[in-house]
């Protein structure tokens, strides 16, 4: 409902530019496992059509073993202290779960 993403457009445009992978790798490279969390909003985003967005994101699981990440994607007036708690209880979980397997 927010403007960012009211029309479908405009949700598409932002959603092809975040599958790009490269653009990806530029922003979870620096976030190695456990060093917490990323948030980049608006203008803070590389490419151009993310400047209407936030990206949340955190790294899970056992360095330079297996890893991935979990993020939420969206407008820059989301609420942010429930994201960020939902983001970092999701990859602490992760990291736990992963541990747990190949630990």
């Amino acid at each position: 409902g927010q403007p960012e993403c009211a029309s479908a457009e405009k949700a598409l445009a932002v959603m092809e530019v975040f599958e790009q992978k490269n653009l990806l790798r530029s922003i979870l490279l620096p976030l190695p496992v456990g060093e917490g969390l990323r948030v980049v909003i608006g203008k803070e985003n590389k490419e151009e059509m993310m400047h209407r967005c936030t990206m949340v994101l955190s790294c899970y699981g056992l360095p330079g073993e297996v890893s991935g990440a979990i993020g939420v994607l969206g407008p820059i007036r989301m609420h942010y202290e429930r994201t960020v708690s939902a983001v970092r209880f999701l990859s602490t979980t992760m990291s736990e779960l992963v541990s747990g397997l190949y630990g």
